[in-house]
């Protein structure tokens, strides 16, 4: 999975069924850890990711069987090692949630530091902020996270409040808190799909979920979830919003009718001279606030707006803001390439303006741009040509076919 071939130009029409979301399933699997007895786990993407995490799990001494390509079955009642392995662990960008899952259960954990990713380490601090809360005792060298509750025993609950906003950290908590012997309020905590579909699985194993102020309380459930799984209660990882966001624009062009499977009924796509104006969410870039030192704007998302931006480039009439021409954005590159394809467009300062124009095939190389995978293969479908993509190989720790 290195490079991909696009032929444009051709009428598109189909039925697209969704993935499950690759954030939710990273979190989801390290769960059954949490399961005494088995758990089926439906919708479940097929990315590196996920194909290490169950691998890592049966090195543990759990029984993995797949069901189908996107089904799986775990029993994790027999696992008796704690210790990760190095050269799996460190290929994964969600080792983490490991160490949540076996110290919510065994008391202890010993897991490599997060891995796979060119972006760099991966501060943690969060995570053992909230293990340390509920009353474990943690230490990272060596590239591993030891991580145990003093004789081994259980955790108990504690007040967590997150310095910063952490999808990771409040996933990784609340893993941790399932099995704990009292009640952990986390406040300042994520909010997403992917935090309300952990929440809902913590409850499922017997957890207590309530409000607190600023947050959530988790009451543990004390003891292991004696699981007797349900076929008609299975786990489902649910859709990928990342998905939908790739397709929509495509769809949106096309003038077809499109069935989007796991993502509700059919969509009738708007009609062709689709105009409107497309800002990234406040804070976006732009000028800096005034109020001098100490005052920050944090610059629109390049990745965000390549959607849109591609968007426009087909049909015209869309106008995206808040992008700052001096970004060192990576993703940045998705305007170069635009203008190779041949897309007409204007920028004022922050403001880029679409109109509609034949584009044409070009090569692209995702070294430096991985995220813009998905998106430039929607622009490849409507250059005249082929659009050859090169260095496509790390789509695979993210993306499905």
């Amino acid at each position: 999975l290195t490079k991909y071939l696009i032929e444009g130009g051709h009428p598109l029409h189909g039925t697209i069924e969704i993935s499950g979301a690759k954030n939710a399933a990273v979190a989801i699997i390290p769960a059954a850890l949490l399961v005494d007895g088995v758990c089926r786990i439906e919708n479940v993407p097929q990315i590196s990711d996920v194909t290490l995490i169950l691998q890592i799990l049966r090195e543990l001494g759990a029984d993995v069987r797949t069901i189908n390509r996107t089904t799986v079955e775990i029993d994790c009642s027999h696992i008796r090692n704690r210790q990760v392995p190095y050269e799996l662990a460190r290929k994964i960008r969600a080792s983490y949630y490991l160490v949540g899952a076996l110290l919510g259960r065994f008391g202890w954990a010993e897991v490599p530091l997060p891995g796979g990713c060119n972006l760099g380490g991966r501060p943690i601090d969060q995570h053992i902020k909230g293990f340390v809360a509920m009353g474990a005792e943690v230490d990272v060298r060596n590239g591993l996270i030891y991580a145990q509750v003093p004789g081994r025993g259980c955790l108990a609950g504690g007040q967590v409040y997150l310095d910063i906003v952490s999808v990771g950290a409040t996933m990784n908590i609340m893993l941790a808190a399932a099995l704990a012997e009292g009640t952990s309020p986390v406040q300042n905590l994520a909010q997403s799909r992917d935090i309300q579909a952990t929440l809902a699985g913590v409850a499922r194993l017997g957890a207590k979920i309530a409000p607190a102020d600023g947050g959530v309380a988790i009451t543990g459930a004390g003891a292991p979830a004696r699981w007797r799984f349900d076929p008609a209660q299975p786990v489902d990882c649910g859709e990928s919003g990342s998905t939908l966001r790739f397709f929509i624009p495509v769809f949106s062009l096309t003038g077809e009718t499109v069935r989007f499977c796991g993502g509700g009924g059919g969509v009738r796509p708007p009609p062709r001279g689709l105009a409107g104006r497309i800002c990234p969410p406040r804070g976006g870039g732009g000028p800096a606030p005034q109020g001098g030192r100490g005052s920050y704007r944090v610059e629109g998302d390049y990745s965000q707006a390549a959607f849109p931006a591609v968007l426009g480039a087909v049909c015209g009439g869309v106008t995206v803001t808040g992008l700052r021409p001096d970004s060192l954005q990576g993703d940045a590159a998705i305007l170069d390439i635009l203008a190779r394809c041949g897309a007409n467009f204007t920028r004022t300062g922050d403001e880029v303006r679409f109109q509609a124009a034949p584009l044409r095939a070009t090569a692209i190389d995702l070294a430096a741009c991985p995220d813009l995978g998905p998106i430039l293969m929607v622009l490849g479908l409507f250059c005249e040509g082929d659009t050859v993509i090169t260095n496509a190989g790390r789509l695979r720790i993210k993306e499905s076919d």
